[in-house]
């Protein structure tokens, strides 16, 4: 989105707000950023940060986005229903306003960075990332950071179901943590293939080694075998159908299978 763009979307902002986008509030956006500028113009800039706020929990509850969807498999490889492990619900769709409203700001730089647009662009981002959407090690612990996530949204996205986005939200640890992640899936096969090894050792040990032992054990150690390939070359599709993550790529999955026997 260029700087046009993003006057237009904030004086759409304006004019949903019940508030007037006048030419001096566009020429503070457009002016260079500083102290003194910060200093005269306080309200003003505080102002437009409250309005664009409020666009922002306005498109997350409506579930729509600043940009193109596609932009977030370009930039990090997978849609945002895989990255997260979640199909549909509140969380979601502000992940996709969220994700989109980061990449359409990123293409103000770093042309614009020195105006006070961008500026104030990125303080909302940083906010609403810093609580909704953090990275590195957490500094709160879950129930502090659901508490300061009710607050916002009782304020800025009365609409969205609290329960809702709490019980669908990953980064709360709502869709079973590590037990979930991509890297357990990967490993899950490899588990499976370990205990049919084991079957296979304790029913020889207590059958004793004869031609319906060594059937068995061997059509165990196949599938053993089989989940072992799945586990290594594997493709993540499969791995989750197996699992039961996803039902709509059955077919593929049923193909892949079958070339990896």
């Amino acid at each position: 989105m260029n700087i046009e763009q993003w006057l237009d979307q904030i004086s759409e902002a304006y004019k949903e707000s019940g508030k007037t986008f006048s030419a001096n509030i566009k020429d503070l956006l457009l002016s260079e950023f500083s102290d003194d500028i910060v200093a005269n113009n306080k309200e003003a800039l505080n102002e437009s940060i409250e309005v664009i706020t409020c666009l922002f929990f306005s498109k997350a509850t409506k579930g729509e986005t600043f940009g193109l969807l596609n932009r977030i498999r370009e930039r990090f490889g997978d849609s945002l229903e895989h990255n997260y492990n979640i199909k549909k619900g509140p969380f979601l769709n502000m992940a996709k306003t969220y994700w989109t409203f980061n990449l359409e700001i990123t293409d103000l730089m770093p042309q614009h960075v020195d105006k006070c647009i961008f500026q104030i662009l990125r303080k909302i981002e940083f906010d609403i990332s810093s609580i909704f959407f953090p990275s590195g090690p957490a500094n709160v612990t879950i129930d502090q950071r659901k508490q300061v996530q009710k607050q916002i949204l009782d304020q800025y996205a009365p609409q969205i179901n609290i329960d809702e986005f709490f019980t669908n939200n990953p980064i709360l640890g709502a869709k079973g943590g590590i037990l979930d992640s991509p890297l357990m899936r990967r490993i899950t096969p490899s588990i499976v293939g370990i205990i049919y090894i084991i079957i296979a050792v304790s029913i020889i040990a207590v059958f004793g080694l004869n031609i319906f032992t060594e059937i068995i054990g061997g059509l165990l150690a196949y599938l053993a075998f089989k989940s072992f390939k799945v586990s290594i070359y594997g493709s993540r599709k499969l791995i989750n159908t197996m699992l039961g993550k996803e039902n709509d790529s059955a077919d593929e999955a049923r193909e892949e299978y079958r070339k990896l026997s």
